[in-house]
């Protein structure tokens, strides 16, 4: 009896030690799948973006031009605006296309082109480029580009000097509201900021992206936010998108935002799921954006 009890026990021992064992190379083996499949996500959508990242950089640098002196005045907004037309149609997902200059910064001469055609009473050459109906564009003038706190998308890569992400905006385009973010780049001569240039980039392609997902048989949640913790795709809630965490995720909104502030990758095991996060920056702007996944453990 005493020598089946010592074999029972030792048994015992093993049998919880090896199941022990299993489980955990089991956990280890899908925290590595999950992590995999949140980078590889993150790259799809790096990738989508890239063209409009390139081309605003592209712009940008072509345009640092008019900061040396033997060009001062050689380019005329006329030219700049088509070859920005140009930019605009090279792509039919981009939207619209920002040209903005420092007062004077350009040619010298804005006080011949106040209030004239795309231009407004302090003559800046402040152009806005947007597709229309007809496949071509339109021409603007940019709107509340002088109170840092309405024009973000200025101010911000003028004091960093590098690539701004705007946060998802609602705006109509062609009579349809479209969620759209901007990339900014500052335009820079001997590291004096002249201006920017921008490209507008429909977002609806992510929550197509996060829907089209297939793991764990469906039993996973996928979800975009931007760096203010707005959603910009969610696969378990869709009416999520453009919605703040502060108003669906009220008691986890600060971990949240406190998880893009971070900007690594983080693992967690909380509530029953494995809750893996994969920062997203694109082009050079240092601004985080989240990719979460979540996986039920069991």
């Amino acid at each position: 009896l005493a020598i089946a009890i010592g074999i029972f026990i030792t048994v015992a021992i093993l049998v919880v030690y090896s199941s022990l064992q299993s489980r955990a190379a089991a956990i280890a083996s899908a925290t590595a799948n999950v992590k995999s499949e949140a980078a590889d996500f993150a790259g799809d959508v790096r990738l989508i973006l890239e063209d409009a990242i390139d081309a605003s950089r592209a712009f940008a640098n072509a345009l640092s031009v008019v900061g040396e002196s033997d060009f001062k005045g050689t380019l005329s907004r006329n030219q700049v605006q088509a070859m920005g037309k140009k930019v605009l149609l090279s792509n039919h997902d981009f939207i619209g296309l920002t040209i903005a200059f420092e007062p004077n910064a350009f040619d010298g001469k804005d006080r011949s082109f106040v209030n004239t055609f795309a231009h407004d009473a302090t003559g800046r050459f402040m152009s806005y480029v947007t597709r229309n109906q007809s496949d071509g564009t339109d021409l603007s003038c940019l709107q509340d580009y002088e109170v840092e706190s309405n024009a973000p998308w200025y101010f911000r890569p003028k004091a960093s000097k590098r690539d701004f992400l705007t946060e998802p905006v609602l705006y109509p385009i062609m009579g349809k509201e479209v969620l759209m973010i901007s990339f900014m780049t500052p335009i820079v001569h001997n590291d004096q900021f002249l201006g920017v240039t921008g490209l507008d980039y429909p977002i609806d392609f992510m929550q197509k992206l996060v829907m089209s997902k297939s793991i764990y048989d469906g039993n996973f949640d996928l979800s975009i936010l931007s760096n203010e913790g707005v959603y910009a795709a969610c696969s378990s809630h869709p009416e999520w998108v453009n919605q703040s965490v502060h108003s669906v995720r009220k008691d986890k909104a600060q971990a949240i935002l406190s998880t893009i502030a971070q900007a690594k990758e983080q693992i967690f095991i909380t509530d029953g799921n494995l809750l893996v996060s994969e920062p997203l920056i694109l082009g050079n702007s240092n601004i985080p954006w989240l990719i979460q996944i979540k996986v039920p453990m069991s």
